[in-house]
Parts: C-alpha cells; structure tokens; sequence
C-alpha cells in the first residue's frame, strides 16, 4: 500500500491495486466503488475542453478516488458499493478529512450554494 503522504511522483501512471481489479460486480448487479470509479473517468468529458479526460487526469481521478484517504476511509466505513456513497457518507468524510486528518478546509470545502 503506497504511503499517502508521500509526495506524488510525477510522470508515472498511477497504478490501481490489483485488489480493486477484482470482483467489480457482485452476482447480485452492485457495482463497486471501484467499478463506479472507472466508469467515471473513462466516460466522462471534461468540462472545459468538451473531450474525453486525459490519460493523466484519469490517472489522477483514480489516485484521489481509489488511493489514500478515500480509501482508508472507505474501509473503516464498509463502503465497498457505489449505492453505499450517500451525501451523509460524503459530508463525513469531508470532516473527517479536515478535522481528524487536519486537512486544510480550503482545499476540501464544498462550495457556495
């Protein structure tokens, strides 16, 4: 398990963990959050160029989603679905984040409504 607060190396994609490969989608049809994920970046546009995501913005999409404190997170919670990632499950997280990892809140402070 790489050391999230280890500096991110430059130029080098980020790898998704084998464990995260396996087991997408339940018997059951759940997707996984992992699954979600992928879909995400490999479906999605980017808002400002109206194209695909990059190569490396999908490597960062998977590094911030799938890697760190995300998943750390996600561990201790049980989130192992999508349907699991519920705006409580989310708003959590982002206190956890700030308050009991000592994130700084103007990085990870949602928006004005």
């Amino acid at each position: 398990m790489a050391n999230w607060l280890e500096p991110i190396e430059r130029g080098r994609p980020a790898a998704v963990p084998a464990s995260t490969r396996t087991r997408t989608i339940q018997r059951d049809g759940r997707v996984s959050f992992e699954r979600a994920v992928e879909r995400f970046s490999e479906n999605h546009t980017s808002p400002k160029n109206g194209r695909p995501y990059s190569r490396t913005s999908r490597a960062n999409i998977r590094g911030n989603l799938l890697g760190g404190p995300l998943r750390m997170f996600r561990e201790r919670n049980g989130v192992t679905y999508i349907d699991e990632w519920t705006d409580a499950v989310a708003a959590e997280y982002l206190r956890w984040l700030q308050y009991d990892m000592g994130r700084d809140s103007a990085t990870i402070r949602a928006p004005s409504p």
